[in-house]
């Protein structure tokens, strides 16, 4: 953590104001953040920076900007935290920028200023003295990083760019809504980003104590205890939609005679995962000692100072030494099933490709000419500055597929919502069957999908190759509708509308729309050919529908559990029949209501990590049907098998 306590003055140089930006740079960066911009040849100067948290792996955007009025008199900063960041853009049209002023001076300013990883925040004080507070960044919230994974504050004075100076009435911002009972009290100018991706002022404890019945102050969904008497404070106690609680050990991981400090007190959760690594790294060891002792073989079949039974790999006494040497893979044995999870960060859609093709060629496909091949799977990958594409097909000529699909799939930077790179790439890669699942996360929460893989159902005809993605290949991502469209919320219709925008992929489709994103090579009902369209003509997929009722009622009621379901590829026959032709053995649906998404879902021996199909909104739970549509995919989600 830095800070620092001083005073600026204009004397023979910049106007004071002016002088601050240089005092926020050099704070942020000795607290580790980067500068993105800092321009001092302009008349209201501009200073954005950015890091990525207290975890590594975030990204927090924030902004600082000089204005003035030598007639208005006033010499102020405008405070500001965004979502992202595009270099050619104008300071004020940064993507998903909230800001407040904060009152300045010309002449002196003594500040009183803190920052860490996550935020910066602070107090100026100017003229006869005003105090004036600052907050940009990201808050911690009483919830799990699952449930409210970006919570971004700005906070000043003034409501945005505010022609006024110190002198003027104005109010601080940590009262919140209804925070006070003074004439003129404007509920303050403290903003925070819901999971919705909206802005909006919230009531603080204990000063925001008002009616029932706001509930567009909520900051997190769900009403407060008590109902009718309550308020509608930020903060929604255990009993509600969230129930953040304090993590407790069970007793088989407490180390033994030792006790972990502040039990009580809700834990960080890297520290929490950290302890729990550790004391299974020292329980390994142990049984590994007990094995040498013995002279037993392990769960994966070594022996003490012997070799793997699977692969021959000479390994080391003990478990540790042993799962080195299976990182990057694990073999799941009794099923014969080769998996790898493999995670970085790439700054463009080549750079994915790249990493795609690289991570594909050391698991035993064959890149030859631009495109991957293995068994009777065949894709070929292009990437561009905004798109990365995939195009299937049955077979190769040279650089050209052959039996291509008349359409392809795509993830895309769309023009509602632009990717801000870098970016978060997961690859879920299996063999026995075939399955790849890339997912790519970008501007903090957002998420798409582009799959491929092997139908293990047999006598389908054709070569059983399916692939899904979250656009169509001529999905026009400069609509303004680009957006999620969620069918029908009925116990019989569900998947998404692809009029226009996501397809969303995993055959997650309703019967409605025109861009559908999920396609399969099949020979039933007709020639052997690529099956890309939903509806319910013998031929056609049926999309999603069949498990509406099953997804609708989950989670659980009682306890909040959510149940994995298959992800069946239905095709409609003749004589109102279905016949599945795929059953993707790796991934299933699921509803992210309660979930943390940066934990893994244990079912006992597997692994599943939950996605959002696009992104998580706890409240719209079930998104928004045409012609609305929405930034964000409700609770619906999918879980990848996870190789830890």
């Amino acid at each position: 953590m830095a800070y620092a306590i001083d005073t600026v003055v204009k004397g023979a140089g910049p106007d004071a104001h002016l002088k601050m930006l240089d005092v926020l740079r050099a704070l942020a960066e000795a607290a580790g953040w980067t500068t993105l911009r800092f321009d001092t040849s302009i008349p209201e100067r501009e200073l954005i920076l950015r890091s990525t948290g207290t975890t590594g792996e975030e990204e927090i955007t924030v902004g600082f900007k000089a204005y003035q009025s030598v007639a208005g008199d006033y010499y102020n900063l405008l405070a500001a935290t965004m979502t992202g960041y595009v270099p050619a853009a104008p300071f004020e049209a940064q993507p998903g920028i909230k800001t407040s002023g904060v009152p300045g001076h010309n002449q002196a300013v003594t500040y009183f200023l803190t920052a860490n990883p996550r935020r910066i925040v602070g107090a100026f004080k100017v003229g006869s003295p005003i105090y004036a507070h600052v907050y940009v960044g990201k808050a911690l919230a009483y919830a799990r990083p699952g449930e409210f994974p970006s919570p971004l504050v700005v906070a000043g004075h003034f409501d945005g760019r505010d022609a006024r100076r110190y002198s003027d009435l104005h109010w601080g911002p940590y009262k919140g809504v209804r925070g006070s009972g003074d004439a003129g009290y404007t509920d303050g100018f403290l903003f925070l980003r819901d999971q919705g991706g909206s802005w909006k002022k919230v009531q603080i404890s204990p000063f925001g104590n008002g009616a029932y019945g706001t509930t567009s102050t909520n900051a997190l969904a769900g009403d407060p205890v008590g109902a009718a008497g309550a308020g509608s404070r930020c903060l929604v106690p255990a009993g509600t939609l969230h129930q953040p609680q304090p993590l407790e050990p069970a007793g088989r991981l407490r180390p033994r005679g030792r006790r972990l400090r502040d039990l009580g007190q809700p834990l960080r959760h890297a520290r929490w995962r950290e302890l729990r690594l550790r004391l299974r790294q020292r329980l390994g060891e142990r049984a590994a000692a007990r094995r040498q002792r013995a002279g037993r073989p392990d769960r994966h079949g070594r022996t003490p100072g012997g070799r793997c039974n699977p692969c021959g790999r000479r390994t080391r006494a003990g478990g540790a030494a042993g799962r080195r040497a299976h990182r990057l893979a694990r073999l799941r044995r009794g099923r014969d099933v080769l998996m790898a999870t493999v995670s970085g960060q790439i700054a463009s859609f080549a750079a994915l490709k790249a990493a795609i093709e690289a991570t594909l060629t050391a698991r035993g496909w064959v890149l030859a000419n631009g495109i991957l091949s293995r068994g009777a799977a065949f894709v070929q990958l292009t990437a561009s500055a905004e798109e990365l594409r995939l195009l299937a097909g049955t077979g190769k000529a040279g650089a050209a597929l052959t039996g291509a699909c008349a359409q392809a799939l795509k993830l895309m930077s769309f023009a509602n919502a632009p990717i801000q790179w870098p970016a978060v790439y997961t690859l879920h890669v299996f063999d026995a069957p075939d399955e790849v699942y890339c997912v790519l996360r970008y501007n903090v929460d957002r998420h798409q999908h582009l799959n491929f893989g092997l139908s293990s159902m047999p006598q389908i005809g054709g070569t059983g190759l399916w692939c899904s993605g979250s656009f169509r290949g001529d999905a026009n991502g400069a609509s303004i509708r680009c957006s999620v469209f969620l069918a029908g919320n009925s116990a019989y219709d569900l998947g998404a509308q692809p009029y226009d925008g996501f397809g969303l992929g995993y055959f997650f489709s309703s019967l409605a729309g025109s861009y559908h994103a999920s396609f399969i090579h099949c020979g039933l009902e007709g020639a052997h050919d690529w099956r890309t369209t939903v509806g319910g003509n013998p031929g056609d997929l049926l999309g999603v529908s069949h498990k509406a009722g099953l997804l609708h009622a989950l989670p659980s009621q009682f306890n909040q559990a959510t149940v994995l379901l298959p992800i069946d590829v239905l095709m409609a026959r003749q004589a109102q029949g279905q016949t599945i032709v795929a059953t993707l053995a790796h991934a299933r649906y699921c509803r992210l209501d309660f979930l943390d998404l940066g934990e893994p879902l244990v079912y006992g021996t597997d692994r599943w990590t939950p996605y959002p199909l696009h992104a998580v909104h706890p409240v719209q739970r079930n998104g928004s049907s045409w012609p609305n549509g929405a930034q964000h995919s409700g609770t619906f989600g999918v879980a990848l098998r996870d190789a830890p």
